[in-house]
């Protein structure tokens, strides 16, 4: 069901997107057990504007998968939770979904209406899916940025890659991987959404003119995360700007489409490491 949605980073983060397909399966079962469709050629049409049953549909919906119909509602709607939240005069909308009963639960009961005459737009099944899919994985994302840093480097190490701690090598740099008596490649792992690299990169120029100076015979790379999916037309967009503000500086740039190749690369930049972790020591600037 989920084989057309787009799935960037699958292989590198298998459990992610096993959630977000639990997700999907969980919506697409709400969507023909409980809401008016039409058949449109060959699409399922998801009929929201002919909801009018002051929000006993979205109870229902509520009641059987609780945070995936807020999921799909926020996403179609394109209504914040600090929208809802403000409107409804509630501390957080997804505490519905800890509600023992639904249907007499203050908060489900004047955010079910609510919604309700907001869905005014009819959609397909497939846009109901696709945008749900996208807002899992902004949201999830952000909340597991911190392991994006940590899945990067369980990749390397995967690969055979003696990697460094950051706090023993000079500068603290995300990724550390020692050579012949220096550091073989030295690299940053960031994470930001599609509007934020732009601002972003007089930062890591700073951040690279140092690891330069540090450590001047590295491979100096970056590794970067989307919190949202991105068109190929933006990420060449991007790698295009920091190709021209960083160049100079940058051995290599990755996304998490990029992993095969950012192994591929760093295997062959610390060819099967001339010193042991163990024996390895880093000067201290």
């Amino acid at each position: 069901m989920t084989d057309w949605v787009p799935s960037p980073g699958r292989s590198q983060f298998p459990a992610l997107y096993k959630d977000r397909d639990t997700t999907l399966a969980a919506v697409n079962h709400i969507i023909t057990t409980f809401f008016p469709t039409i058949k449109q050629e060959a699409h399922t049409v998801v009929a929201f504007s002919e909801l009018d049953d002051d929000g006993v549909t979205v109870l229902n919906a509520l009641r059987r998968e609780p945070r995936a119909t807020l999921d799909m509602l926020l996403a179609v709607s394109g209504l914040s939770k600090e929208d809802i939240t403000h409107d409804l005069n509630i501390a957080s909308i997804y505490t519905i979904e800890d509600t023992s009963s639904i249907h007499t639960d203050d908060r489900a009961t004047a955010f079910a209406p609510y919604i309700t005459d907001r869905l005014t737009t009819d959609l397909t099944k497939q846009t109901v899916l696709s945008e749900t899919a996208a807002k899992f994985i902004r949201d999830q994302r952000r909340h597991y940025r911190g392991k994006f840093e940590e899945e990067t480097l369980d990749f390397l190490a995967d690969a055979g890659l003696p990697l460094r701690p950051d706090t023993e090598v000079a500068g603290q740099p995300d990724i550390a991987i020692p050579g012949d008596g220096n550091m073989a490649i030295v690299g940053e792992i960031k994470t930001g959404n599609k509007q934020d690299w732009g601002t972003r990169v007089r930062e890591l120029r700073s951040q690279f003119e140092q690891h330069s100076k540090t450590h001047p015979e590295a491979k100096l790379i970056l590794v970067c995360e989307f919190d949202e999916p991105v068109g190929d037309d933006r990420i060449t967009d991007i790698k295009d700007e920091f190709k021209h503000r960083l160049g100079d500086l940058l051995d290599g740039f990755y996304t998490t489409d990029d992993f095969d190749r950012l192994r591929d690369e760093c295997t062959m930049w610390a060819p099967q490491h001339q010193e042991t972790i163990s024996t390895y020591t880093t000067n201290k600037s």
